[in-house]
């Protein structure tokens, strides 16, 4: 299937046909509602952007993962041997830009991961691969706002799904609570389609002051109102990742999640900037009314740096080095409803981060109110890259949870 089709410019860039957009998504599946999402998110970028780019058409050919991560190899070769597409973007689970990322090197095609799996621009860089920004990056801001913020939370519970997103954005959490004094005294991990969290519940300690949660697709529609039915609301400040409360869930979740901070490198849809406003205007024409969140602003900001790309090499993604380069040195100042992004030379974006947390306005509508904003920051925080790249990825026992009893 191919999506947006227009005349272009007659000329040599018209001549060369036209570019090719292959977007991997889950429009079935566990993650399906944030593929409905991103795919929203397309639309609202052909209302500002068009279907033309440097004088050349654009076709995007949109590939459904059924939020299966062997099934997402599969599509992605299928769109750059197949439909021969001149760059690949998206990817939901961590897992499925872990594995579709070898792809771009094997068949020397741009792959743009919009999931946030750490190690790609890390221990693991690929020539052919560049990303949207990193699990734990936004994770390390929300630990050093908590030291920061409210001192008497020293001890900390995490709670997150059992995959490489949770382990991630866990860990960038840990490693820097704990290297400003803070304690991690547990962490527990449960499966993304999980239907009852009342086993893990039982076992949150009663001697910690605060838990970093990390919710991921239907876990942000059920484990805050199982977490509030069993009388936790008081009991611990509870912070963490801005998929807790994304706008694709907000309004069920309802008030289970009023107060919830949490970090991300989106301010939420009713942040007031220009960029941001006119995205969420041009979103809500495409999804009856609805709200975009963070997976559909990372959707449509990563292809507003794929354009940018483009035009920087005036239409020659047949020259895949030069366009590898070009994706790789983005700097984006405008027309990002997230804000800046400025590539760090490793394949990864320093990003806003935004510190919110969930208000009800006067009409009952829940939003994020941003409390800060942490700009321009790095996947490797305020650490020097060279010593920060020595240690393990975050993983399910990394950093070690030397406070657990």
């Amino acid at each position: 299937m191919v999506l947006g089709l227009v005349l272009a410019p007659r000329g040599d860039a018209a001549e060369k046909g036209p570019i090719r957009i292959g977007l991997l998504t889950s429009k079935t599946g566990v993650l399906a509602i944030h593929g409905t999402h991103q795919m929203a998110a397309v639309e609202a970028f052909k209302d500002k952007y068009g279907t033309t780019v440097a004088g050349r058409k654009v076709e995007f050919y949109p590939e459904d993962d059924q939020s299966k991560v062997p099934l997402g190899v599969t599509k992605v070769r299928k769109l750059i041997t197949g439909d021969k597409v001149h760059i690949v973007m998206g990817g939901l689970f961590a897992s499925t830009g872990y594995a579709i990322a070898p792809l771009g090197d094997q068949y020397q095609t741009p792959i743009f991961v919009w999931s946030c799996p750490d190690d790609l621009s890390q221990r693991k860089r690929y020539k052919f691969v560049v990303k949207y920004f990193s699990c734990s990056q936004p994770q390390h801001a929300m630990a050093h706002w908590l030291r920061k913020n409210k001192p008497q939370v020293k001890k900390v519970i995490i709670f997150g799904p059992d995959y490489a997103f949770g382990y991630e954005s866990s860990g960038g959490f840990q490693k820097v609570f704990e290297d400003m004094g803070g304690q991690v005294v547990q962490k527990i991990y449960a499966p993304i389609n999980t239907v009852d969290y009342g086993p893990y519940i039982g076992q949150f300690r009663k001697d910690a002051e605060g838990m970093f949660v990390t919710l991921a697709g239907p876990q942000a529609l059920r484990f805050p109102k199982q977490y509030q039915q069993a009388g936790l609301r008081d009991k611990y400040v509870l912070v963490g990742n801005g998929t807790n409360t994304d706008e694709f869930a907000l309004a069920a979740q309802g008030e289970d999640v009023l107060g919830w901070i949490t970090a991300h490198i989106y301010g939420g849809a009713a942040y007031p900037s220009q960029d941001n406003q006119e995205f969420v205007r041009n979103f809500k024409k495409h999804l009856g009314n609805k709200d975009p969140g963070y997976y559909a602003e990372g959707y449509y900001g990563a292809l507003v740096l794929i354009y940018k790309a483009i035009e920087a090499i005036k239409g020659d993604v047949e020259n895949k080095a030069k366009f590898m380069e070009a994706l790789g040195r983005t700097k984006v100042t405008e027309g990002m409803p997230g804000g800046p992004k400025v590539s760090d030379g490793y394949g990864n974006l320093n990003t806003n981060v935004y510190i919110r947390d969930v208000r009800k306005e006067a009409s009952g509508k829940l939003y994020h109110h941003v409390l800060h904003v942490y700009e321009n920051v790095s996947q490797f925080w305020s650490y020097r890259p060279e010593e920060f790249l020595k240690q393990a990825v975050y993983d399910k026992d990394f950093p070690p949870c030397k406070f657990c009893k």
